[in-house]
C-alpha cells in the first residue's frame, strides 16, 4: 500500500478519487518572488509554449530547478509528507496561435504501484479562459 502524501486525510481522499487537488500553497509574496525570478531568467513574452526544462544549458536548467524547489519545499512540507521533489521548471505559455498546449497526460518516473507521482502547478499570474487557464479532468490521472 502506498504511503499517503498529504497530511490532511480528506485532501488525500480527493487526490485518490479525482487524480488532483487544488490547495493554497504559497503566499502572494512567495508567488511574486517566483514571478520575478521568472522575469529575471526569461524577460520576453514569446509566442510559443516554452519550458525551462528544454534549455540546452544543463547548469542553468539545474540552477533554475534548484531555486524553484528551494522556494516551494518548506510550504509543501507543511501540507505533504513522504514526498521528494525531483525537479522544477518554468512553463511559459506564449501569446499567439502556436502557444496552445493540447490536452495531455504527464508521464511519471516512479513505480506507481508503490509511490504517488504528482506535479505541482503554481500559476504566477491570474488565469482565466481568455489567457489560458489550466484544465483538469476528474479521474484522468
Amino acid at each position: 500500500m502506498k504511503e499517503p502524501i498529504f497530511k490532511d486525510a480528506e485532501v488525500q481522499r480527493t487526490f485518490d478519487e479525482d487524480g488532483f487537488v487544488k490547495i493554497s500553497l504559497l503566499s502572494h509574496q512567495e508567488v511574486d518572488a517566483l514571478a520575478q525570478m521568472r522575469m529575471d531568467y526569461f524577460p520576453e513574452k514569446g509566442s510559443v509554449f516554452f519550458s525551462s526544462s528544454y534549455l540546452d544549458d544543463y547548469d542553468l536548467k539545474m540552477e533554475i530547478s534548484n531555486k524553484i524547489t528551494a522556494a516551494i519545499n518548506e510550504s509543501l512540507a507543511k501540507q505533504c509528507e513522504n514526498f521528494r521533489l525531483i525537479g522544477a521548471a518554468y512553463l511559459i505559455k506564449g501569446i499567439g496561435k502556436h502557444s496552445e498546449m493540447p490536452m495531455h497526460q504527464d508521464w511519471t518516473i516512479v513505480d506507481e504501484n508503490e509511490f504517488y507521482a504528482a506535479n505541482v502547478w503554481i500559476p504566477l499570474t491570474d488565469t482565466n479562459e481568455e489567457n489560458g487557464t489550466l484544465e483538469l479532468m476528474k479521474g484522468s490521472h
